[in-house]
């Protein structure tokens, strides 16, 4: 992938860029990053009462710095998988049963670190104060990607769980990763002539590009929804429209500077 920078922000806290890229085929589209410095950021989940626009809800708390989160349901307004906040279970639909244990999940402890990697690699109920998310695929692990054929984690068999099978195709992405030192939240343009999207597999290679060890895929498509410096970054786009300020969303990620706190 080439890339052209279009845009570059810092603060004391976070540094922003949105880069064209050129994909292997020719076509191009946007991405947007967000780095966080990863020993001073505590990441939140953050459940909604009822689905809205990231962008309106950051408005209206103050807050800065977000990215949408986990899969949802749009008929029962649920999220798709397991699903605890600050130590709370709360209602959700089931991952198909086979592949529940393997689907890529965020966890965050009371403190506010994020851990990313399959379900079974955290406990089934969570230390108190903790949160969790389904989400996935994994997308990068030890700095490798875990993108191939194999299905590992259901998607494509279980895809009807879904509007789409997410693996087939470019989208509208929406990520997380971190290596040592950073973290980074990534939102992917598509959906317009200008904006191819990505599938999982350049999903993937963007990260390992910015030197991420461990990634994760979040609810994309229109969902797609990522502040930062208490902008709406990207483009959401679906069903041949853009909604301005992003589509309503029913849970979402908070990143919080704590180096004043220590």
């Amino acid at each position: 992938m080439i890339a052209k920078q279009i845009q570059t922000t810092s603060r004391s806290f976070i540094k922003t860029s949105t880069k064209v890229i050129t994909l292997g085929d020719g076509k191009r589209t946007t991405i947007h990053i967000a780095r966080y410095p990863r020993a001073t950021t505590a990441i939140k989940l953050i459940a909604f009462d009822q689905p809205q626009k990231l962008s309106t809800w950051c408005s209206e708390q103050g807050i800065q710095e977000a990215l949408s989160g986990g899969f949802f349901l749009r008929v029962t307004e649920q999220p798709l998988g397991d699903f605890w906040v600050d130590g709370h279970r709360l209602p959700s639909t089931p991952i198909a049963a086979e592949w529940a244990k393997q689907r890529g999940s965020a966890h965050i402890s009371k403190s506010g670190y994020l851990r990313l990697g399959p379900r079974r690699a955290f406990p089934g109920r969570p230390d108190p104060s903790a949160s969790l998310l389904q989400a996935g695929p994994l997308l990068v692990e030890d700095g490798s990607s875990l993108i191939n054929d194999a299905d590992s984690e259901g998607f494509r068999t279980a895809s009807r769980q879904f509007d789409s099978d997410i693996s087939d195709g470019r989208y509208p992405r929406a990520a997380i990763g971190y290596n040592q030192n950073t973290i980074f939240s990534l939102a992917v343009d598509g959906r317009s002539d200008d904006d191819a999207g990505m599938t999982l597999n350049e999903l993937a290679d963007a990260f390992i590009e910015l030197g991420a060890t461990c990634a994760l895929n979040l609810d994309g498509g229109c969902s797609t929804s990522q502040i930062s410096i208490g902008v709406f970054q990207n483009k959401s786009r679906g069903g041949g429209k853009e909604y301005k300020g992003g589509y309503p969303i029913c849970n979402a990620l908070v990143f919080q500077d704590i180096s004043q706190s220590r």
